[in-house]
């Protein structure tokens, strides 16, 4: 156990040290020592200020209470030559237990090369207000400070202020439990600028991202082509600048470090790439898009790519961005080689593939060509394709395709030379040659040429993806509850005016009166008036119903309108074949609202080469069916949606 000292008086400019070596001398714990401050005098020092220059005078010069208080000119404290220091007289005992900031837990942090000292309150810390608190609080801040070696009465104009609203919270509650850690500047020296090293970054290799959703390195991505686009910026110089010194709160000068120079720019640019030259930096940005290259020491931005193959061992796989005006020419056209390798993922403005398209290979592009076929497993997305032989999945605005063998085409307009078997879903549909087994959905025509098989399936559908046929569900239910609102806002009209009609002649009577009162110039009763006021009130309500009913029913015939929309042009659409039905065939309209579909067979052998979906209404029902229409009956159609 600890024992106490007798107090002792010394003079240091360490109080940390001072109360270490006074504790080692008198075998105590050092937090069982406390102390008080007699006197703290502050010496300056400027190398060479009366020695000539020499240095040889080793001088310290004691401030006073109006020197200190120029002490803060900036062109003094930054000179390298001039120091500051602090005499500390204190008197040195043991701590009394249960002291009056016992209760709350406190430390001295700092940041920025110590230019900034922070006197830290635990939470949970409790202050009891007493007469001089703020004296003694300012004591025992300024004690931690020491303790630091932070110069005290120096730096800290901040503190006062810092330290006044908690203190004034203090004051106020009497008692006050801290809910969360208070962090308070109490002293600030003068901050050194940092000195910037030259660094070249390259913004364009930013674009690599070669780790997929769990963070996994794909060892397939490794940005074999970086596209820009125009305006961008690639690289970008950040010129070396030397920093400005500062001084801490302990008085010690930071000497500013001398930059790095080790990244010059070393490369050249060809005329696709802007430079732009500025006090601090050098950027370079891109002219035009397409993807940016770097031969030997020498970068440029090119359109086109010749590549043999696009595979794992070679290129991996290549994304670029779409806007990007990058074209990919893969020349090889091997047939039993992939162009496009296994597993390889490419997103790119234009393609024209010379070959096949591998096994779980996607290919995303405005504009794409492939020569050989695509595999089934694979997917090729364009606005405008053309595809030779098609197993796999096919998407686009405009697509073209040789001969499809089973694969999937989604698109506007689609052309296919021949189909083998395969799924068609497009606005138009167009076919030279039809073999079996080829399912067809168009929301507005199907064309046959010449057919080769049967059991094919051809359906006109207004809604061709199930986003839209959700909001036609949706439409669906926004009109029945439109009705429903109808009903009930209706129901409350009908009795609002049942119970008008019942009281008209009471309510005529004391209209009556209520004139004649007013006509005599004689008080009118109140009971009367009130009367009066009901049925008034009655009857704007009943207008209000009625307005109301007038608007709900404005728009549900907007509503009905757009509904119905969706699918009129559904008696436009048209199959034709031209010519003869081969096999089983099934043909179906389908309609939105009654959601139905209505079928037809076609005779095997039978020339129906136009067929249509019509309407006949009843006194009850309407009737749909699927009728043949013949090409004089066609071109009147022709003619007169072209008048109208």
């Amino acid at each position: 156990m600890s024992h106490k000292i007798n107090p002792i008086v010394v003079r240091t400019d360490n109080v940390a040290k001072e109360l270490g070596h006074i504790a080692e001398n008198n075998k105590v714990d050092i937090k069982t020592l406390d102390f008080k401050v007699l006197q703290t005098q502050t010496f300056t020092y400027l190398d060479g200020e009366r020695d000539g220059g020499t240095g040889d005078n080793d001088d310290w010069k004691e401030l006073n209470e109006d020197e200190l208080s120029h002490f803060y000119d900036e062109t003094v404290l930054l000179n390298p030559k001039f120091k500051v220091k602090q005499i500390n007289e204190i008197e040195v005992f043991t701590r009394v237990e249960n002291s009056t900031f016992d209760s709350i837990e406190t430390s001295i942090g700092a940041k920025n090369n110590i230019t900034q000292v922070y006197y830290i309150i635990k939470e949970g810390s409790k202050f009891t207000y007493f007469d001089g608190f703020r004296k003694e609080f300012i004591e025992l801040i300024n004690k931690k400070k020491m303790r630091a070696n932070v110069l005290v009465g120096i730096f800290d104009d901040a503190m006062f202020d810092n330290l006044a609203s908690l203190i004034a919270n203090i004051r106020v509650s009497e008692e006050l439990v801290l809910e969360k850690k208070e962090m308070i500047l109490v002293c600030e020296g003068v901050l050194a600028q940092e000195t910037i090293h030259d660094k070249m970054i390259l913004h364009y290799e930013s674009k690599k991202e070669n780790t997929d959703e769990q963070d996994r390195v794909n060892y397939s991505k490794r940005g074999f082509l970086m596209s820009v686009t125009e305006g961008e910026l690639l690289m970008e110089y950040i010129k070396p600048r030397q920093g400005e010194p500062g001084r801490n709160c302990r008085g010690e000068f930071l000497p500013p470090k001398e930059p790095i120079i080790a990244n010059t720019p070393d490369f050249t640019i060809d005329k696709n790439i802007e430079k732009i030259e500025t006090d601090d930096t050098i950027e370079y940005k891109a002219k035009c898009s397409g993807y940016i290259q770097l031969d030997g020491a020498a970068y440029s931005i090119s359109t086109n790519a010749e590549v043999k193959e696009i595979s794992f061992k070679t290129t991996g796989s290549i994304e670029t961005e779409l806007d990007a005006d990058v074209s990919i020419n893969v020349s090889e056209s091997d047939v039993f080689k992939d162009a496009i390798g296994v597993g390889m993922d490419v997103e790119v403005n234009e393609i024209n593939i010379d070959g096949n398209v591998g096994r779980k290979a996607t290919v995303t592009a405005k504009k794409a060509l492939v020569e050989g076929q695509v595999h089934q497993s694979s997917t090729i997305t364009a606005d405008e394709l053309k595809i030779n032989i098609h197993k796999g999945t096919a998407r686009g605005k405009k697509i073209e395709i040789t001969r499809l063998e089973n694969g999937i085409v989604e698109g506007d307009e689609v052309s296919i030379s021949q189909a083998v078997g395969g799924s068609i879903k497009a606005r138009i549909i167009n076919i030279n040659h039809l073999g079996s087994h080829v399912k067809m959905v168009a929301s507005e025509k199907i064309v046959i040429e010449k057919t080769d098989g049967g059991e094919n399936s051809f359906t006109i559908d207004p809604i061709l993806n199930e986003e839209d046929r959700t909001n036609v569900s949706s439409s669906d239910q926004h009109l029945i509850e439109a009705k429903r609102g109808i009903t009930s806002v209706q129901a409350e009209y009908d009795a609002v005016c049942e119970t008008i009609a019942d009281n008209e002649k009471t309510f005529a009577e004391v209209s009556k009166k209520l004139l004649h009162y007013k006509k005599n110039k004689v008080k009118m009763p109140a009971s009367f008036v009130k009367k009066y006021q009901e049925f008034s009130k009655v009857m704007t309500h009943r207008d209000g119903l009625k307005k109301e009913i007038d608007e709900r029913k404005e728009r549900y015939k907007l509503l009905e309108k757009s509904h119905r929309a969706i699918q009129s042009d559904i008696f436009e659409a048209r199959i034709i074949c031209k010519d003869y039905w081969r096999g089983h065939n099934e043909v179906k309209f389908h309609l939105v609202d009654p959601d139905i579909d209505v079928m037809y067979f076609p005779k095997e052998n039978s020339d129906a080469s136009i067929l249509g979906l019509f309407e006949v209404e009843n006194d009850d029902d309407t009737n749909y069916f699927i009728k043949e229409i013949t090409e004089e009956e066609a071109t009147e159609e022709e003619e007169s949606n072209f008048l109208s």
